[in-house]
């Protein structure tokens, strides 16, 4: 089991590096970019390395450069108006990101997961039609329409809510509203599914033959066991939700790494796209690592596999 996870985690690295090499490759060949006349050598120990493979192509020589930088030094460059760090800037940038996604997160989650509960107990009832008409109706709309129309409603019709930048709390509402919308829709479509499986089992038969509370039927041992497919969804509903959030920031003004992203589009700041993208590739790796491991701890057959595999630690014969 140990050496299953740990080659997940090494597989992270070339994971990492190859779409490092895409993004810097697709921006270094882009006519008006400044890509190809960054510095090679800086004067440190590295530049031994990178003398040898220089004058065969000065592209690689720029790549691991570039590589060496922002994992070692965290560097990533200057750029944009007054040549501003763009290593402290997307730590401030993530920061913002990460608040609303997390928030979002969270909000689908306690939202979606009763939700989907209702909806797979009621089956066929006029709730399990009202929730799962609302989860398609959320699925269905693009994350512009709904901060379109939330701004309109809350800001300029109500005046409850400010449209624009975050310079209070309640500033983060629409922002979160528009983003938790499609994971309200995940979760609820996964949640109703996984229940609605767990309860036609023939041990929740038995239970309710020998009079245990619905309420502890369906509260312990059938949501406990749903908890596979709900961990399993984690990694997809978390991407929709980073990708949302970009959306979400550039029109309601919060400054993270979406509205820094799409500002460094529209100025041409290749580096500044490169961080933001590269950054936002080795998130959705690490998103994807983490979904993998909440899924082997949740689902014990998983694990069994895992530790029996050939080449994972177990045996081969399967005894």
């Amino acid at each position: 089991m140990a050496r299953y996870i740990f080659k997940r985690i090494l597989l992270v690295i070339p994971v990492v590096l190859a779409v490092i090499l895409l993004v810097f490759g697709l921006l270094y060949i882009t006519p008006g970019s400044n890509m190809n006349r960054m510095a090679v050598y800086t004067g440190d120990a590295f530049d031994g390395v990178l003398e040898k493979i220089e004058p065969a192509s000065g592209f690689f020589a720029r790549y691991m450069r570039y590589c060496y930088n922002i994992f070692f030094k965290f560097e990533f460059g200057y750029g944009g108006r007054g040549s501003a760090d763009i290593g402290a800037q997307m730590k401030l940038r993530w920061g913002w990101t990460l608040r609303l996604a997390g928030l979002s997160l969270l909000v689908s989650a306690l939202i979606g997961i009763p939700a989907g509960v209702i909806s797979a107990v009621t089956s066929g009832g006029w709730q399990d039609r009202v929730i799962s008409a609302v989860a398609t109706v959320f699925s269905s709309i693009p994350s512009y329409c709904m901060a379109v129309g939330l701004a309109l409603l809350f800001a300029l019709k109500l005046g409850w809510l400010p449209s624009y930048g975050v310079v209070e709390p309640k500033a983060l509402v629409m922002p979160v509203v528009t983003v938790s919308a499609m994971g309200i829709s995940q979760f609820i479509r996964v949640v109703r599914s996984a229940v609605s499986e767990t309860l036609e089992k023939n041990y929740i038969t038995a239970l309710r033959a020998a009079g245990l509370k619905e309420r502890l039927i369906i509260g312990v041992h059938a949501l406990r066991n749903a908890l596979v497919p709900i961990a399993a969804s984690l990694g997809e509903t978390a991407t929709k939700i980073l990708g949302g959030g970009f959306v979400a920031e550039k029109f309601f003004a919060v400054p993270g790494i979406g509205f820094y992203l799409i500002k460094a589009v529209d100025q041409v700041q290749p580096l500044i796209i490169l961080a933001c993208a590269s950054s936002t590739a080795v998130l959705l790796v690490l998103i994807n690592l983490a979904t993998d491991m909440i899924s082997l701890a949740a689902d014990p057959q998983l694990r069994k596999r895992v530790a029996s595999a050939p080449g994972r630690g177990g045996r081969s014969d399967g005894k």
